[in-house]
């Protein structure tokens, strides 16, 4: 098999383990400080030859400590999680699975904060520029 034919094979196996790994988020838990979270598969990276899995992690309603312990832990079980989400694929070496936080719900959460605080300041300063150009008349 050549370069492009494994690299396509490759991109098809990754996209087939994100929507296990989705699907395996959706369906289970994590209970930090007696609350239930839930984890969202944002991502999954795959090294060039498939062996090694980042999967891409972002929850909305945690902390970034909680979520790193959340990572912590998932990566103390990878073998184990990597074994039950993906023994039905049939892939000749079992890739190692790595866990990160993706940070992209912060990002976007920080974008709108800037783009509300900004239509704000532009509505106030329409406003006083109307208030001042009545007083002018």
């Amino acid at each position: 098999m050549n370069r492009k034919e494994n690299s396509v094979k490759i991109a098809k196996h990754t996209e087939k383990i994100k929507v296990i790994m989705a699907s395996f988020f959706a369906q289970n838990e994590f209970m930090v400080d007696g609350k239930s979270i839930y984890m969202t598969v944002t991502d999954v990276i795959s090294s060039a030859d498939g062996s090694h899995l980042k999967i891409m992690l972002e929850s909305h309603a945690i902390s970034t400590k909680d979520k790193e312990d959340i990572v912590l832990l998932l990566q103390s079980r990878s073998k184990k999680m990597a074994y039950i989400t993906l023994s039905g694929l049939r892939l000749r070496k079992m890739p190692s699975l790595h866990f990160a936080i993706d940070g992209i719900l912060d990002r976007n959460d920080r974008i709108l904060n800037a783009m509300e605080k900004s239509r704000d300041s532009i509505e106030i300063s329409t406003i006083e520029e109307d208030l001042s150009s009545m007083t002018e008349q």
